[in-house]
């Protein structure tokens, strides 16, 4: 029976093996051979008197695998901790490496670890999929990061919250997403009345079938964006508990458009905290910013090859880009605008 248990002074030995053993793969770790022994020793123990969670797979008394996370030291950096793993090879593919970090990760949050990073080899798709699956994001590569037997190798650095974080991610549809966006409407168009021209549900919920985030984006249409008429908007809206975002005050500009940047100003506001997401967007009828999201949502409804193209985008810069919004925008604005010119 294999049992996960945690690192103690006795197992020193075992675990120095099992290093040394995969070590000597040549394909994994960042050295290929183990450290000696009593270096080796050493580090078991300051885990241990220090309080970190440092786990070994064991059958009796033989070590198979380890998962250890140390915090990083330094002033400013001592919630980040870092995570080093690894299964000898005949006991690989038998959902050990998940059981050694699920009850290291376990550890980590009991001593108040609020980040954990490690990196790993690009070649390592096992061990991507397995840190994937635990909640790892990517944040970077390096590319020929090591030459090792004449090939070169990338190296991915991962890491994963155990502290609430801002983040995101992309899910399959929804089918009740346009019920929902209606019942929104709904709310909107009563708080606003005869100010609201229209009011919409665009963006990727509002394409059946498409991935997208959980977030209902919607949008309002009004006969002019005077500061008047903005104001007015915004009382209705604040007095329906809807949040005014008021720094948001334009789209980006696509390429090659021409016109005066008014063209591309909007006033946004989120949903009501404690609900469900929504971005809602108020622009003016009849400007280009006012059509593109309509000619945008219309075209991937007719054209699903597309919309699948761009959920397969979306999903990768989740993969990459899960905690960094500003990535995720930066990169998207761009297919997006592609879409848009087809769609002309």
């Amino acid at each position: 029976m294999i049992d996960i248990i945690p690192m103690d002074e006795t197992r020193v030995e075992g675990f120095w093996r099992a290093v040394d053993e995969v070590a000597r793969e040549r394909r994994w770790l960042g050295g290929v051979r183990g450290f000696p022994l009593e270096t080796t020793r050493a580090w078991v123990r300051s885990l241990i008197e220090r309080g970190m969670p440092q786990v070994a797979a064991v059958d009796g008394d033989e070590v198979l695998g380890w998962c250890d996370i140390d915090a990083r030291m330094g002033e400013g950096f001592r919630h980040v901790g870092r995570l080093g793993m690894g299964v000898r090879a005949a006991w690989r593919g038998q959902g050990i490496g998940r059981r050694l970090m699920a009850a290291a990760l376990d550890g980590a949050r009991k001593v108040g670890l609020e980040r954990v990073e490690l990196e790993v080899y690009a070649s390592n798709t096992a061990a991507i999929r397995l840190y994937e699956r635990m909640g790892f994001a990517r944040e970077g590569r390096h590319a020929r990061a090591r030459l090792l037997d004449g090939v070169y190798d990338d190296v991915v650095t991962m890491a994963l919250f155990l502290a609430p974080i801002r983040s995101w991610q992309i899910v399959d549809s929804d089918p009740t997403w346009p019920a929902q966006a209606e019942a929104l409407i709904a709310r909107l168009q009563a708080a606003l009345g005869p100010l609201a021209v229209r009011i919409d549900h665009i963006g990727s919920t509002a394409v059946p079938g498409l991935a997208a985030k959980d977030v209902i984006d919607m949008q309002i249409t009004l006969a002019d964006l005077d500061a008047a008429t903005v104001d007015a908007v915004a009382g209705a809206l604040t007095g329906a508990g809807f949040v005014h975002r008021s720094e948001i005050t334009c789209d980006h500009r696509p390429p090659g458009v021409t016109g005066p940047d008014s063209d591309w100003e909007k006033a946004y506001f989120q949903a009501p905290s404690g609900e469900r997401p929504a971005h809602i967007h108020v622009r003016a009828a009849g400007r280009p910013n006012q059509a593109y999201p309509l000619r945008f949502r219309d075209f991937l409804r007719g054209a699903p090859e597309a919309a699948e193209a761009y959920a397969r985008l979306k999903r990768e810069l989740g993969r990459y880009h899960a905690h960094d919004g500003e990535a995720y925008t930066g990169i998207k604005d761009p297919a997006v605008d592609l879409i848009w010119l087809m769609a002309g």
